[in-house]
């Protein structure tokens, strides 16, 4: 097998094994199914709710209050005004908190969220959201609203662009290891041949 051979195949394995664990590293971490965890709650001014969760992949994640695009005219501007704490638990250990408003407003389709903050939690691990609330908006107020805990924006466009990546790893992978199937073709035919001569 000449050098220029053991090169491209030393190339392949290369890039085959880091596009494999390229490929992995995003699936463990919510690249095609990720899901968000989705709590309906009802918040009101001096009122204090507890709300457990736990989530299935590792890496960051959003924490929100989500609302309805029809509870008010302007979902976003009202939670802009709300005021209070939020609090993540687990097992009476203070993770993060952050005070209300945040000022960092998520907009979907039919949904405004206020994103609480981000944090790094270990899947399937027991979490408990505090949100004490001062005041809230009477739009707002009492009103359906949901506690989203889902993989961080960022984090999600990182892992797609990881997995595109891991894509294109493994396909040059396949590219540099052409040489060596060509090698033990002709070796095999030349075999054959060799046989076939005798």
């Amino acid at each position: 097998m000449s050098k220029s051979v053991k090169l491209s195949t030393g190339v392949a394995l290369l890039l085959l094994a880091a596009g494999g664990y390229s490929w992995r590293w995003a699936q463990s971490r919510g690249a095609f199914y990720a899901k968000s965890v989705e709590i309906p709650i009802r918040l009101q001014g001096g009122s204090l709710v507890n709300i457990p969760f736990s989530v299935a992949e590792r890496g960051w994640h959003d924490v929100e209050i989500q609302y309805p695009k029809d509870v008010s005219e302007d979902v976003g501007k009202e939670l802009h005004t709300v005021r209070g704490t939020a609090i993540v638990r687990s097992e009476e250990t203070v993770l993060t908190q952050a005070e209300l408003p945040t000022h960092h407003i998520a907009y979907a389709d039919d949904s405004v969220a206020m994103v609480l903050l981000t944090f790094e939690p270990e899947p399937s691990r027991h979490y408990v959201l505090s949100l004490q609330i001062n005041y809230i908006p009477p739009n707002l107020s009492g009103a359906q609203a949901m506690a989203k805990i889902e993989v961080d924006r960022d984090t999600y466009k990182g892992l797609i662009a990881l997995v595109l990546l891991s894509q294109l790893m493994a396909l040059a992978g396949l590219v540099f290891i052409v040489p060596l199937i060509r090698f033990f073709i002709l070796r095999l035919f030349g075999r054959r041949s060799s046989a076939n001569g005798c």
